[in-house]
């Protein structure tokens, strides 16, 4: 091959011929009959695989250096297993130190401080399985609930500075939970918030410090938490984006991820639904709304999504009132605060602290009570209001109980048809004063019970009606035609005063013996003397009017009168008895 001359300057002659010189070079190494390029081949095949072998064999042994098998946590060196396997890890408390065995001795491997974040992880995971099984005890069919006590637990909104400073100071004191319900939105120092952080509430090392304490339980007061944005009216969209996001915030930091309470106590059956795709339980509000929930018993039922509570900014005596409520329905009291925004003062705690621990009130955190009292299922009808709920001690309640149904409308009527009412159930319909239109007897109130067991053959499908006062029955069945006339269950009946009078035909009254008073100053038609006394109407017939008479006995007097229907429903003449 022929080498060309290179000389200066690098002008674009001397470029080409150093180009060309390289080229000559790589094909001279090419013709040497291939046996240069397979030597190297062969050696650099050999070389790659001493490589990888010598590479896989020293990987395994650092690695086996260098393994942990990360056992457990033991108080003392001494504490260390005597039989471990190479590798295993143990961290020793007291001495503040991580162990890993090498095969012979146990070595100190770092401080256990160092190892937070492990430990940080370790420590979580297993307060989430112990969580998650006492999650399964409690809230499974088969009730593992605590007996029931009366318990009391005191709560504040919105997470104000006072959490720290009032409350977590009375905790420590008298060693009793408090619950704090925290807006997740505010700029308390979290990691990552670079806003400037706003000392009017909790700041995030105190947070932690209360947390860790186990003495103040730390729940959703939502994310947001507006005035002008309550949760009833803002959209759907944005409901869910702020429930959500304040639960993943209480997860991200080991709050109590379970429970929200909701500001202003503003709440329907849109949020309730929300909130069930992200907490367990909710509290209702502290106002008139829910005074029927004041105290969570099984005299008042639970919703678990209404948890009721009770306003602690009032004057002492009222607050014992409801303690010892409390006490009388071995119930639990939820009571609200805002410290450091209302009137309530570091005293007014300390006298309801003292009262409950004195009179026998266990003072616990939203969760503990939650998991006593809660219901341990509840469906049907709406989140407002389920169909059914059963207790952790088996109580179940509702308005719809199997075959029988609690009917509290205000629209059930005397000529409601039939199938307005459900199949193959019985319904008690309350029949208040303003629905009474129709229906028989002389009271205020009544319950009307229907019996629908067939959609074909009506003479299965009855009522009976109850009056609540006077204490009388009545029945009808149903028909092609609709309701029969209502027929007295009892043959004998005496009615109010003045509920019939004189003047009354035949028709008027109900088969059997009516017995009624008037005052001649109410309706003196009819009276044989235009004074007062009592009637009694005996009827035995529908159809033949002559069977049915009547009586009347003057007002303090021995003076006695008959008289009977007349065959077109008229009375006759009075004729006076002749006493001796």
């Amino acid at each position: 091959m022929a080498r060309q001359e290179i000389k200066n300057p690098m002008d674009d002659n001397a470029l080409n011929n150093t180009n060309h010189n390289f080229i000559e070079l790589y094909k001279g190494v090419q013709d040497a009959s291939g046996k240069i390029n397979k030597v190297e081949k062969e050696l650099n095949n050999k070389i790659n695989d001493f490589i990888n072998t010598l590479s896989e064999d020293a990987f395994n042994k650092v690695i086996d250096d260098i393994r942990l098998n990360w056992s457990h946590v033991v108080d003392n060196f001494a504490d260390l297993p005597t039989n471990p396997k190479k590798g295993e890890t143990v961290a020793v408390e007291n001495d503040n130190m991580i162990y890993r065995y090498d095969g012979s001795n146990w070595i100190a491997f770092m401080p256990f401080t160092q190892f937070s974040a492990i430990a940080e992880v370790d420590s979580r995971l297993s307060s989430q399985l112990a969580e998650t099984d006492d999650f399964r005890r409690t809230e499974s069919m088969v009730s593992r609930k605590q007996t029931r006590k009366p318990m009391l637990t005191i709560t504040d909104d919105d997470g104000w500075s006072g959490v720290y400073t009032i409350l977590f100071k009375l905790a420590k004191e008298y060693n009793v939970p408090f619950t704090s319900a925290m807006i997740t939105s505010r700029p308390m120092g979290f990691p990552g918030d670079s806003r400037p952080y706003n000392n009017r509430y909790v700041h995030y090392n105190e947070w932690i410090e209360m947390r860790d304490s186990g003495l103040i339980e730390i729940v959703s007061h939502t994310h947001e938490h507006q005035l002008d944005k309550k949760l009833t009216e803002v959209s759907l969209e944005d409901l869910h984006t702020d429930l959500r996001t304040s639960n993943e915030f209480m997860k991200k930091y080991n709050f109590n991820h379970r429970g929200v309470i909701f500001p202003y106590g503003a709440y329907d059956e849109r949020v309730l639904e929300a909130a069930s795709r992200y907490y367990d339980y909710s509290t209702g509000s502290g106002t008139s709304r829910d005074s029927d929930k004041r105290i969570v018993s099984a005299k008042s039922g639970v919703n678990n999504y209404r948890l009721g509570r009770f306003n602690l900014n009032k004057p002492f005596e009222e607050n014992k009132k409801m303690l010892d409520k409390t006490i009388e329905e071995n119930g639990w009291l939820i009571m609200i605060g805002h410290i450091e925004q209302e009137p309530a003062t570091e005293q007014d705690y300390r006298n309801i602290i003292e009262y409950a621990l004195n009179n026998g009130i266990e003072i616990v955190t939203l969760e503990e009570g939650y998991r006593t009292f809660g219901n341990i299922a509840q469906f049907g009808g709406t989140r407002m209001k389920p169909s059914i709920t059963i207790s952790g001690e088996g109580g179940i309640y509702g308005d719809n109980l199997g075959i029988n149904i609690i009917d509290r409308s205000k629209y059930t009527a005397n000529d409601t048809p039939l199938e307005d009412f459900e199949q193959n159930k019985i319904t008690h319909s309350i029949i208040r004063e303003s629905q009474l239109e129709g229906f028989p007897g002389y009271g205020t109130s009544g319950i009307l019970t229907t019996h629908y067991f067939s959609p074909i053959e009506d003479f299965w499908n009855y009522q009976t009606f109850y009056t609540t006062r006077e204490k009388e029955y009545y029945y009808r069945y149903y028909t092609s035609n609709g309701w029969t006339d209502w027929t007295p269950v009892n043959d004998y009946r005496v009615t109010p005063l003045n509920s019939f009078h004189g003047g009354n035909r035949i028709e008027d009254f109900y088969l059997g013996t009516t017995v009624f008073r008037v005052q001649s100053s109410f309706n003196n038609e009819g009276l044989p003397n235009g004074v007062g006394g009592t009637f009694t109407t005996t009827k035995v017939s529908d159809i033949e009017n002559m069977w049915n008479y009547q009586e009347f006995v003057e007002y303090g007097s021995h003076k006695k009168y008959i008289r009977y229907a007349k065959s077109n429903g008229d009375w006759s003449e009075w004729k006076q008895f002749v006493l001796e």
